[in-house]
């Protein structure tokens, strides 16, 4: 059965963003891209290609971009959102308005809320007043670069009604990116060492500390499916990151570009929510009753 195409609205044009974006649009999906500044949204237009993140790599001719929020969601059968997890509050207070009855809402992000310890699904329901049934969370262990370079590469849509991933999943598939549905939100973990070392490389730690608690948070996809196993774990032994030892107490600073830690990650960050999940992990922790 062949369905018509959707029209997605993608917020914003980052790394990951633009990487999702472009298999959209490959996909045969109607896409537009959010921009905040217009240099990016001409030159996606124009140029077909993203200034900021992956200048070398062309993309669709298809797909557009703009500036204003109301004319990236006019009409969007999906709102895809990938800015990040400190932001997304602000940020989707002031979308919210142009989001349609029947838009489902799809989750790039990793993250946990600084003040709030709230996961980006929870701050997704809690501004728009959506149910879960229109909240989606695309994940799995991928780099944005590799994603961009055509190499395979493979993601779950996880969404509590089924119908709703299917619709995500005929929008981002392609020959070489693979998307699979799921209607569990959450992820068990086994196999975690008792107490591990505040020592270790950031990616490892925040690994082994996540996953103790989304044992106890049963609804924790996008941190614990996909930042753990996922991005942390792929960007530890990605060329692009190297093997940087940070204390636990000092992640958090890795967001803070006045830092001395800021060295540890590139110029144009791509794991933008990783130190804050570290920082997060340990409150969370304490009121999951996990030690």
């Amino acid at each position: 059965m062949r369905h018509p195409a959707a029209r997605a609205a993608v917020f914003s044009a980052g790394s990951w963003g633009t990487a999702v974006a472009k298999i959209m649009a490959d996909a045969g999906t109607d896409v537009t891209v959010h921009a905040r500044r217009h240099e990016i949204a001409e030159a996606i237009n124009t140029a077909h290609r993203n200034p900021g993140y992956h200048p070398d790599i062309d993309l669709p001719t298809s797909l557009t971009a703009t500036t204003e929020p109301a004319t990236a969601l006019a009409g969007a059968d999906l709102l895809v959102l990938s800015v990040p997890a400190q932001t997304i509050r602000a940020s989707l207070t002031a979308w919210a308005p142009f989001i349609g009855p029947d838009t489902v809402i799809v989750s790039l992000m990793k993250g946990i809320e600084r003040h709030s310890h709230l996961r980006v699904s929870q701050i997704i329901a809690e501004v728009t007043g959506i149910g879960a049934e229109r909240i989606a969370v695309l994940s799995g262990p991928n780099l944005a670069r590799e994603i961009m370079t055509g190499r395979p590469a493979a993601a779950t849509i996880a969404c509590t009604d089924e119908d709703a991933a299917r619709r995500v999943q005929r929008a981002c598939h392609t020959s070489y990116f693979r998307p699979y549905t799921s209607t569990e939100v959450a992820e068990q973990f086994d196999g975690v060492p008792a107490r591990p070392s505040t020592r270790l490389p950031v990616p490892e730690l925040i690994t082994v500390c996540s996953r103790r608690v989304s044992t106890a948070c049963s609804d924790a996809v996008e941190v614990f499916r996909c930042l753990p196993q996922g991005q942390a774990a792929s960007q530890a032994v990605s060329a692009k990151f190297g093997d940087s030892t940070v204390h636990v107490d000092d992640a958090g600073d890795l967001m803070d570009r006045s830092s001395p830690l800021a060295g540890c990650l590139p110029k144009n960050c791509l794991a933008q929510d990783g130190g804050w999940v570290a920082r997060c992990i340990s409150p969370l922790s304490l009121d999951s009753r996990v030690t």
